[in-house]
């Protein structure tokens, strides 16, 4: 079977995302064993994906590394919204393989206005 010159490619709309600084919606999972500040997550579309199997397809998921030294309180069970720039790679972690990665300048509450 040949599959089109697009299969496995990310559609413009996922690279138009790619290298801008960008607010994304999502979940936390931590990598890390620190209850209280996290410097590494996953992003996950909703709370407990990744805890329980399966975990969400690699395109749902984005690996997320604070810069600047920076720390986000660890909140598995509300959203958040985590800004910064995107990359599409394949990231291995402790889930599963991860489409994205973010080098995220900042995390906050999501707040539903």
């Amino acid at each position: 079977m040949k599959l089109p010159p697009t299969a496995g490619q990310p559609n413009p709309t996922v690279r138009q995302l790619q290298e801008n600084v960008s607010p994304f919606l999502g979940s936390m999972v931590p990598l890390e064993d620190d209850a209280q500040q996290v410097t590494e997550f996953l992003l996950v579309p909703f709370a407990g994906a990744c805890i329980h199997v399966p975990p969400p397809p690699p395109n749902q998921m984005v690996y997320v590394k604070l810069i600047h030294n920076g720390k986000a309180k660890d909140v598995v069970h509300e959203p958040i919204v985590v800004t910064g720039v995107l990359k599409i790679t394949t990231v291995k972690s402790p889930y599963g393989d991860v489409s994205y990665e973010m080098d995220g300048d900042g995390v906050k509450p999501y707040v539903e206005r």
